[in-house]
């Protein structure tokens, strides 16, 4: 190595007069590149003297901040091609962070042509803010011109050297905007904020995107909702990874969005949905279904092809005497505890709903003759009841007519009809009983009760 800088007058004189780190880089016979550098080189790349060349070079290349990597790379082919040139760049130290490097370069003309000397110069301290924040502003077009104003956190990693930049920092975390951090920092604040899960997820992705070739993961997009742990309660944000078009696809853009808005707007809607589907399947003076969900759900056990079933009409007799007599509220308050008495009567997987007025229906699936009769027998009990107010007397009882499912094909229409038939019968031989359906007379009818 000291032989490399005894040689050259420039670089000596260059070290006498700024105190700097001095290096050399070569391109060898197979391609690759290498690196000397003397001891405060060595001090500035945070690396000691035994490190090989080779490695000396790729500690100072991959370190190179990722919005200047492909700018001076540049810089360096312009010194291999004779130009002698300076250039000013942001450089990622393991020991100070990001820092900011006057280097000049220029070609070996007494040696191989594919061999370049410089000097290196760390002048962090003497950088303006100003000159600093120019350092971000290609990173920064592209990122505004990506995700404009929404996205309330921006972090640019490097997965090169393991380094994160926070661009814009507002999740309630103690990450500071333009403060460099490593992966395994910014994936434990991440924890905090997000949880464990999520930021494992993170993690994985970033490796993910690492490994992937570069061609296979271009354009695309990882997206995740997460909510917060911490900070602000019920806050939702979605994340979008992806890679970063200026870096030659060295960094990866974690980007966050806040949707809290959005995800409240969103649960509400759900809600709102649930309500209105519930409404229009629901009854909604007695809380049961309508005839609308109850012939659904009757079809399908029709097209499952199954012949055990028995589809009842219920009506109560003498309702319209209790509306007239004791007022339309006590009317309701008749339907209401009918539904009531249906709803525990019959099982979980029978289906109960009211057709409108004082009119019930009835599915009972996989049941025999004899346990319609013995439930029908049950429920014309429980159903009779007899207002006795202000010396007047109304008995309220119920009419059934039962239609067996025992023919496969049978429709809904059809079983409706021959259930409606079979009521017609209860009610014009007395009321207060169950008949079966056997013929559009029903003069072979099996009356209960």
């Amino acid at each position: 190595m000291n032989r490399y800088f005894a040689e050259n007058s420039y670089l000596l004189d260059v070290q006498s007069e700024m105190q700097i780190g001095i290096w050399t880089i070569e391109l060898l016979e197979d391609g690759t590149y290498v690196m000397y550098a003397d001891h405060i080189m060595q001090k500035i790349l945070s690396v000691d003297s035994t490190i090989p060349p080779r490695a000396c070079y790729e500690e100072w290349s991959n370190r190179i901040f990722m919005t200047h990597t492909e700018l001076v790379h540049q810089e360096m082919q312009r010194a291999m091609a004779g130009e002698e040139v300076e250039v000013v760049y942001p450089w990622v130290s393991p020991e100070k962070g990001l820092i900011y490097v006057r280097v000049g370069a220029r070609r070996d003309s007494m040696h191989s042509g594919n061999r370049i000397y410089g000097y290196c110069h760390d002048i962090t301290k003497k950088i303006t803010s100003d000159e600093r924040n120019s350092y971000f502003s290609r990173l920064y077009q592209n990122i505004i011109q990506t995700f404009g104003i929404l996205y309330q956190g921006i972090y640019v990693v490097n997965y090169i050297s393991r380094d994160v930049l926070p661009i814009r920092s507002a999740l309630h975390c103690n990450i500071s905007e333009h403060h460099m951090l490593t992966v395994e920092k910014f994936i434990s604040e991440m924890a905090e904020v997000f949880g464990a899960e999520t930021a494992e997820e993170i993690k994985e992705n970033i490796a993910s995107y690492k490994l992937a070739d570069s061609s296979q993961t271009k354009g695309k997009l990882y997206s995740k909702e997460c909510c917060m742990k911490s900070g602000k309660e019920g806050a939702w944000f979605e994340l979008i990874i992806c890679r970063d078009a200026i870096s030659d696809n060295e960094n990866i853009i974690l980007a966050f969005r806040d949707i809290s808005t959005s995800k409240k707007q969103e649960v509400y809607t759900q809600s709102a949905m649930e309500q209105l589907k519930a409404q229009s399947n629901t009854d909604m003076l007695t809380g049961i279904h309508n005839r609308r969900f109850f012939e659904k759900r009757v079809n399908l056990f029709l097209e499952d092809g199954c012949c055990s079933g028995a589809f009842l009409m219920l009506d109560l007799d003498n309702f319209k005497s209790v509306n007239d007599t004791f007022g339309h509220t006590q009317g309701d308050l008749l339907l209401m505890q009918t539904a009531d008495i249906l709803r525990h009567t019959c099982r979980n997987d029978d289906v109960v709903a009211r057709f409108g007025g004082d009119e019930f229906a009835i599915f009972l699936q996989n049941v025999s003759s004899e346990g319609v009769i013995h439930f029908c027998n049950r429920l014309m009990h429980r159903l009779r009841h007899t207002y006795d107010r202000d010396g007047k007397t109304i008995t309220v009882s119920a009419s059934i007519g039962v239609a067996l499912c025992v023919q496969p094909g049978i429709s809904f229409k059809e079983l409706y009809r021959r259930a409606d038939k079979a009521l017609y019968c209860s009610k014009a031989a007395g009321k207060g009983r169950a008949t079966f359906y056997e013929d559009e007379d029903c003069r072979h009818a099996e009356r209960i009760g």
